[in-house]
This record gives C-alpha cells, structure tokens and sequence, in this order.
C-alpha cells in the first residue's frame, strides 16, 4: 500500500455507510460500547491528547493491489458523473440502497450538496472520504468510469468508479468508524476488506488511533461476511448488537458492531506480514 499527498499541504460493506442524509456518515453514539465510567478529570487530560492529533492530515490518495482510494471531492469526481451513479434511478439502486442510510439522489444538485459536504468534513478533518477506484483492466461490468486524468503511467488501465468509502474520526475518543457502498458489479470481489486494510493502517500508524469500528444492519448477509473476514484476519471481534438502532421506513433496524483495536491490528500485522487480509 502507498499513500500520496497530505491534504494540508494541498490547500457500509460497513452498513453500506451509516449515514443520516445523502450518504453522509455519522458517528455512534459516545461511550456507548464502554461500560466504564470516566473522572471527569481524566476526560479533560483525554480531550487535551486528542486534540493534539486533530492537525493530522488524511492522505490524498491511497494504492492497494487493485484499488485507488482517491480523495472525494468536486476536482476529483465532477458531480454529474457521481450523479450517474447515486441517482435513483441508477441501475440495482433498489438493491443498493436497502441497507444505507442515504436516500438516492434526485437531482445533480443533491449530489453537489454532497460533495460539498465532503469536502468540509475532510477540511475540518471530521472524515476523509475516498472514490474507490478499480484498477483491473478487464472487468465483468462493461461501462468504464473514468476519474480525473491520471496521475503515472501506472494509472493508464482502467479506472472505474466502484463506489466511495471514509474514515469518520472521533479524535477526541481516538476512534474512527468505517463506512463503504458499492455498485452492484463490484460486489463480492473483495474490495471492501482490501480497502479496509488500507484504511486501518492508516487509521493506526499515521493518525495513531485506538480502535475502528464497523457496523452493519441486521439482515445484510453481505456486510455481515466481508466484515467478518477482515475483522477476525486483523484481530478484531464482534462487540454486540444494538436493538432498533437504525431509523428505516418509520420502524427500527437492529446494529451488529465490530472493532479492531490499535493492539490487535499490530499483533496481526505482526504475525501475517504487511496485509493478512486475502
């Protein structure tokens, strides 16, 4: 994995996203997988030591085996053509957009909302959210979507626009949560263990983070096995459920929660080398 550019220096699947509108990503509710209780003394030496962390900078972009996670942004990804793909009626969104929290976009105008939306969390290094994209030549789905001009000779394949992905960070728990949606074509290829990966090392060894989340609603059999796979291959475990957690169609929908800790991510990477993650 590489990583390129700060964005300082420039200017769910985990539930398909957890999100409250237009796809946007939201943060759990605070303290409520730790049972302990904190001094308020301690709290306040804590918030000091995050705050700290809170310049770090997300990377630009990130390199895996077969995927380019580019930062999410309106010079990035023009509007309309991210429209293409979150609009309602954007082919199997009726399947898509079952377990997300995010309704399709009606119009070109919700997703420049969107974008822009983004583009404040990552200045205000809230969340860096990220364009998956594709880098095998020959896929199953037959419309390519380019992104941007490429960068290296090495980005002269096909980049196809898979779906996006983000760190949402809590720096002042030392936490983030992860969150993914993707197109129906790029499913079960295992992109999102490999983006997972990626992201929690980023996550610990650059923004030095106690513990990542990932959640998904119950019944999405889908989530539940790609984050199955990665949290067990990094060490990680299953922490519990959360009953009518989710809003969805004036009812609420159960949560299952996974976290991967700093330690247990370094003893895995440790044991398995670079990426135990296959």
């Amino acid at each position: 994995m590489s990583l390129r550019g700060d964005a300082g220096n420039a200017d769910l699947t985990d539930s398909q996203c957890l999100s409250s509108r237009a796809g946007i990503p939201i943060s759990l509710p605070p303290n409520w997988f730790r049972s302990e209780s904190v001094p308020a003394n301690a709290h306040s030496q804590s918030a000091q030591i995050r705050a700290r962390r809170v310049p770090t900078v997300f990377p630009e972009e990130i390199e895996t085996e077969r995927l380019r996670l580019r930062r999410l942004c309106r010079a990035n990804v023009p509007p309309r053509r991210l429209y293409r793909h979150m609009r309602a009626d954007a082919p199997d969104m009726g399947e898509i957009s079952e377990y997300v929290m995010w309704d399709p976009h009606e119009s070109p105008q919700d997703t420049r909302e969107y974008l822009g939306e983004v583009e404040r969390q990552w200045d205000d290094r809230e969340q860096a959210t990220y364009a998956v994209l594709v880098r095998e030549r020959e896929l199953a789905d037959g419309g390519a979507t380019r992104i941007g001009r490429p960068t290296s000779e090495a980005d002269s394949g096909s980049l196809e626009l898979a779906g996006t992905t983000n760190l949402h960070v809590d720096w002042e728990r030392g936490s983030a949560e992860l969150g993914i949606w993707l197109r129906k074509p790029f499913w079960g290829r295992g992109y999102s263990g490999e983006r997972a990966a990626a992201l929690l090392a980023v996550a610990f060894d650059r923004l030095d983070l106690d513990v990542v989340g990932a959640s998904h609603q119950d019944g999405n059999d889908r989530s539940r096995r790609a984050i199955e796979k990665y949290v067990t291959a990094f060490g990680g475990e299953y922490d519990g459920l959360l009953r009518d957690f989710v809003p969805a169609d004036g009812e609420g929908r159960d949560l299952h929660r996974y976290t991967v800790t700093r330690e247990q991510y370094r003893d895995a990477v440790a044991d398995d080398g670079e990426d135990p993650v296959k």
